[in-house]
């Protein structure tokens, strides 16, 4: 065991009483021995249970290793052995490992062995130690290749059990767990969550010329926080020229509503127009990275968004040829700029947008293939079901925002965004 007791100087140590305080509680003993006023953290392993783990040691964690028979224990980062240590006998046999033991957050070996009266026993295991606050850097925006190469996506979560998985890859499905919105609807704990908006389909269209908003167009994917995630698009829309688009999709906090905003960002100083290859590029999705110079400025564009909605636990599929290939449109109410979905089984579901129109179009799309629940063995297709589409202009530096959740949360949420309207 390492470090300096500090019970003083000129005081009469009783190991026994060490001993035992120690396995009675390692924590406030740890903490008496470095002299510190809170007790410090200790990651326990025991013989036999833990022989077949691999412990995860906290940073600045104390590894407490414990067994009924003598033992020891020696340390190895690869082929060096940084440390070789023999049991204590009290309750129990154990030793007592500091956090200066290990030099850095990786994996280590322990060798292990057992001294019993008729037999030694020699083993193996591994131990996991983590990094500290300070050292982590977790990736949070990935770009089109790395989204690709990857398969990049994001899940995030509303504070109430509701969550969204959504993938780097707009437009794309390829789990029944993916979803714009996958509610939780019990209003006290957390049960299986339904999915109500699963995914968004979009075009961007100027005079003549649309374009779908897909992967090939993608500047980047990025996670913005835990309920917040955002695509950056570098769009064509003809005559050599594009336009930046941002879209984002944030879940309210403790509500089950999903908000897609759609912004348009300013652009930056206009060039010449590009050569026709560098046309056909940008069409292909290769976007150069002086793209900025070929920005249309303010010229009018016009959005057009078709989600995709189901009524199913987060387990099931949906399956059209059920009854549903009737029930769905029928259970469709167009109102103002959106629609509510109401459907025999509850929840109703609404979808508004703050500006534009809707216009009711319903149509199916079937046999979507799901490619991560084949490779789980599952039942790997599902029909989807749109109601419409939305459809509004985008002015430079502009931002649209579509709502969609249940029915009683998103009128309050509309109630609130009145408000603030007026004031």
């Amino acid at each position: 065991m390492e470090g300096k007791l500090v019970w003083g100087p000129n005081k009469l140590l009783n190991w026994s009483k060490i001993s035992n305080e120690l396995q009675n509680n390692p924590a406030a003993f740890c903490a008496r021995s470095r002299n510190v006023a809170k007790p410090l953290c200790v990651t326990n392993w025991k013989y036999p249970q833990d022989l077949n783990r691999k412990v995860v040691v906290p940073d600045s964690h104390f590894l407490y290793l414990q067994s009924e028979i003598p033992f020891n224990v020696k340390i190895l980062d690869k082929e060096k052995i940084l440390k070789s240590e023999n049991s204590l006998h009290g309750k129990t046999n154990f030793i007592l490992l500091t956090p200066d033991t290990f030099p850095a957050s990786k994996e280590y070996l322990l060798n292990l062995t057992f001294y019993s009266n008729k037999k030694v026993e020699h083993h193996k295991c591994r131990i996991l130690v983590a990094a500290s606050d300070d050292e982590l850097k977790l990736k949070s925006r990935y770009s089109k290749n790395e989204v690709l190469r990857k398969n990049a996506y994001a899940i995030l979560t509303n504070g109430k059990g509701g969550m969204a998985q959504i993938r780097g890859e707009w437009g794309i499905l390829k789990s029944k767990y993916d979803s714009f919105l996958a509610a939780n609807l019990h209003p006290d704990c957390p049960v299986d969550r339904h999915i109500l908006f699963t995914r968004c389909r979009a075009w961007i269209v100027c005079s003549d010329y649309s374009c779908e908003i897909s992967i090939n167009n993608l500047k980047s994917f990025e996670k913005i926080s835990n309920n917040c995630a955002k695509w950056s698009f570098c769009l064509p829309i003809g005559q050599g020229k594009t336009v930046d688009l941002d879209i984002s999709l944030e879940m309210v906090e403790n509500e089950n509503v999903s908000v897609v905003k759609f912004c348009r960002n300013i652009p930056r100083p206009i060039g010449p127009p590009p050569s026709i290859r560098g046309v056909r590029d940008l069409e292909r999705g290769n976007i150069p990275s002086d793209i900025g110079r070929y920005d249309a400025g303010n010229l009018p564009i016009k959005i057009i968004v078709r989600p995709d909605i189901e009524n199913r636990n987060f387990h099931h599929v949906t399956k059209a040829y059920t009854g549903l290939e009737e029930e769905y449109p029928a259970a469709i109410r167009q109102e103002g700029k959106g629609f509510t979905f109401s459907p025999p089984e509850k929840p109703e579901f609404k979808m508004s947008a703050s500006k534009g129109k809707f216009i009711y179009e319903p149509e199916w799309q079937y046999m979507i293939h799901l490619p991560e629940e084949s490779e789980r063995g599952l039942e790997d297709h599902t029909d989807l079901f749109s109601p419409g589409y939305f459809s509004f202009g985008l002015s430079e530096g502009e931002r649209v925002e579509i709502f969609g959740g249940t029915i009683e949360t998103i009128e309050t949420i509309e109630t609130i965004e009145t408000i603030e309207t007026i004031e």
